[in-house]
């Protein structure tokens, strides 16, 4: 795989976790409701971990080009 592919890869997972936490929060299956100020911090936290990987393939896609 190439680092498009991989920053594919990971943007589609880290978009597929946030879905999956706000219709776990839409339909109140969340451990802790956000509405008392607690949040389901793992499924956050994979996203945005899968968004900066992401990120790092898009850096250095871009700087191959440099």
């Amino acid at each position: 795989m190439n680092n498009e592919d991989l920053n594919l890869l990971f943007r589609a997972l880290g978009q597929i976790l946030y879905n999956q936490d706000v219709i776990k929060k839409h339909m109140g299956l969340n451990k802790f409701d956000s509405d008392y100020g607690y949040y389901e911090t793992d499924t956050e936290k994979l996203s945005e971990e899968c968004y900066s990987i992401a990120r790092q393939y898009e850096d250095d896609e871009i700087g191959d080009y440099v």
